[in-house]
């Protein structure tokens, strides 16, 4: 990454406060969130043995189908990650439910009346995304963990800023493709080996305040290596 700033440095096509902001990207907005968002997901396998034993069999048939390999590594192309719908789901159900940043801020271009209250020009407000994916309207039994409440059938009737976990708009996350592929490449590697066992439980999760969700303690969850 450092050898490409620097190339474009070298070009003139970015300054070093450029290099900065770039490298802080990747650093705080693309590492700690992933690690949050990948931290969540695996608990939530963990205590969801047949949500996880799906996702198993959906890779394990997608591997039988594009490689003869019969070792612990997966050789997946970007293009094969797209063959994992179920795992797709499950991954969006989790950012629904601990969405690695919790709340943003966003400033009123104009005058904005939401249910009666009058928000002035200018004004700076907050979105709890951690309590606006719990709405029962648009999320019945919204603690719940369901994946296929984002079956393209179910997800298309709901209102599109109900499940923001990248914010939304001009000023929504760059980098969330490349997150979930990050996401999505971990679990991959980490289902085919093993099958994972809960410890922590969902009910005992407290949250900490931070800019990036994180609990109170460390969660964990146990690894059985998968007989082959």
């Amino acid at each position: 990454m450092l050898d490409t700033l620097l190339a474009a440095e070298a070009k003139e096509q970015i300054d070093e406060e450029g290099i900065r902001e770039e490298v802080d990207t990747f650093m705080f907005e693309g590492h700690d969130t992933t690690a949050a968002a990948i931290m969540f997901t695996i608990v939530l396998l963990a205590n969801e043995q047949d949500v996880q034993e799906r996702c198993y069999k959906e890779l394990e048939d997608l591997l039988n189908r594009v490689t003869t390999t019969t070792t612990e590594s997966v050789h997946l192309s970007v293009q094969d990650y797209q063959h994992l719908p179920y795992l797709d789901r499950v991954i969006k159900e989790s950012l629904r439910l601990y969405p690695p940043v919790a709340f943003i801020s966003r400033t009123t271009t104009g005058e904005l009346v939401v249910d009666g209250t009058v928000f002035p020009h200018n004004t700076i407000t907050h979105v709890h995304i951690y309590d606006l994916h719990r709405d029962p309207a648009q999320f019945p039994d919204p603690e719940r963990f369901d994946p296929d409440r984002f079956l393209p059938e179910v997800a298309e009737k709901r209102n599109p800023y109900a499940y923001v976990p990248f914010s939304a708009g001009p000023r929504n996350c760059i980098g969330q493709k490349f997150a979930q592929l990050e996401i999505k490449t971990l679990l991959v590697a980490l289902l085919h080996r093993f099958r994972l066992l809960p410890v922590t439980r969902r009910e005992e999760i407290m949250f900490m305040a931070d800019l990036v969700l994180r609990a109170k303690t460390p969660l964990k969850v146990q690894l059985a290596r998968r007989q082959r």
